[in-house]
């Protein structure tokens, strides 16, 4: 389980370099959509989710995220170009 300081301090960082509606928490309006999987079986959600539209931000998001001790990074795709 990780403390609250080191997800304050990721999303204080991510803050600063993405736009405001890229990045989510629990409680924000827009992060029961940003988290909701295809596979049902997944029960767990994370404390900080971005919103990642293209390359940039998986970087921006990934960047902020290093170096952070006791944080653990996961990425998913979750969007069909057509």
């Amino acid at each position: 389980m990780t403390s609250a300081k080191p997800i304050d301090d990721l999303a204080r960082r991510l803050s600063e370099r993405l736009p405001a509606d890229r990045l989510s928490r629990p409680g924000d309006p827009s992060y029961s959509e940003t988290t909701t999987l295809w596979n049902g079986a997944v029960t767990s959600r994370p404390a900080l989710a971005v919103r990642a539209p293209h390359g940039l931000n998986v970087a921006a998001g990934t960047a902020g995220a290093m170096g952070m001790a006791g944080l653990s990074l996961g990425a998913e795709a979750g969007t069909s170009v057509w």
